[in-house]
């Protein structure tokens, strides 16, 4: 069997789905199936899986995927589509095909026409995966979709148990950790506004923000300007070492994302690779945030625009040293039961060879 993942999002582009993908084409390979990836861009790779790739402009690349996939299928091969718009380039040769569905897709059709080819491509395929519950119920607000195509697979399939034991120390500086995109609807300007506010009663902290983007240069003007400027710490882009390093040593992840537009967290795979360290999160309430974190259990579900709420939140927090290990411990025992990559890939891979 052959399994054929037809992508948009892939490395050497960076970003949640590019991981994602990535992460799957390596995951599924193996004695039994060959796994092709045909990605947008040209990826230099030593993996075990095969790509191709043919150079060409944006509006004919689907063109060009469906005469390259059509050339390697055979019967029963089964492609893996990231999103709607990318089944438009698998051949009528594979009739089984397997579909994520993220969430921004539904929010950022702004029409009926747009949303006719979302109905269009789900028709073609034999399971739609979601990230979460979330996205499950939105995308049944804009299609209709038959119940027995319906799959629901969390999605930290790069997520991989810690290799770097625990270093924290009781007596150590507290250290806070947020790896993410750096734009608005993370939250991280209403969670720096709110240290701020409750910074003189707060005990000694260091917060290490990882990651890059087009807030950033606001978020540092203002933690500049403010009495956090010795609490911070701008790491940019880190190595994975460096962050296995930051996630071992990190007593809380803060990331309070919301709704931004047309723009809203489809699930949150750092809050769980936070959990598989035993750290809990501080996250929003808006889209499948909620799932990843949950509420008084394994972190903090709060309104980041609710700044009265975000500040008892995070003095909680940071203060409470008995109920933050306490949603650390949970929130490590709930990334084992439903988080870990090994489950991930069990439920992948009954959809492929079912």
């Amino acid at each position: 069997m052959n399994v054929h993942i037809v992508t948009q999002t892939f490395p050497p582009r960076i970003g949640g789905m590019q991981s994602l993908m990535y992460s799957i084409a390596k995951g599924l390979q193996s004695e039994s199936k060959k796994v092709v990836v045909y990605p947008d861009h040209k990826y230099k790779s030593e993996d075990s899986f095969n790509l191709s790739f043919f150079p060409s402009i944006k509006i004919l690349r689907p063109f060009f995927k469906k005469l390259l996939v059509r050339k390697n299928a055979e019967i029963n091969d089964v492609a893996i589509c990231d999103t709607w718009k990318s089944v438009n380039a698998v051949p009528k040769n594979i009739t089984k095909i397997i579909c994520f569905a993220i969430g921004q897709e539904f929010l950022k059709s702004k029409n009926n026409k747009n949303i006719r080819k979302i109905q269009k491509a789900f028709d073609r395929c034999k399971y739609i995966v979601s990230i979460t519950k979330f996205t499950e119920n939105l995308m049944l607000s804009k299609c209709f979709v038959d119940k027995n195509k319906l799959k629901i697979i969390y999605p930290p399939f790069s997520v991989r148990p810690p290799i770097i034991k625990n270093k924290r120390l009781k007596d150590s500086t507290l250290k806070l950790i947020s790896i993410c995109r750096i734009e608005d609807r993370k939250g991280l300007l209403e969670a720096a506004k709110a240290l701020i506010i409750i910074h003189k009663i707060l005990p000694n902290f260091k917060w290490h923000i990882v990651g890059e983007g087009p807030s950033k240069q606001l978020l540092k003007k203002t933690i500049e300007k403010s009495s956090l400027i010795h609490n911070v710490i701008f790491e940019g882009f880190v190595s994975e070492e460096k962050k296995q390093e930051l996630l071992s040593e990190s007593s809380l992840f803060i990331m309070p994302g919301y709704m931004a537009k047309k723009s809203i967290e489809g699930f949150g795979i750092v809050y769980t690779e936070a959990a598989s360290y035993g750290v809990p999160s501080v996250g929003g309430v808006d889209g499948g945030a909620s799932e990843a974190v949950i509420n008084n259990k394994t972190g903090w579900c709060v309104n980041p625009k609710n700044t009265k709420k975000l500040t008892e939140v995070l003095s909680e927090a940071i203060t409470n040293d008995v109920l933050r290990n306490k949603y650390g411990n949970e929130a490590k025992i709930f990334y084992k039961k439903s988080f870990s990559s090994s489950i991930a890939f069990d439920r992948l891979n009954k959809l492929v060879i079912n």
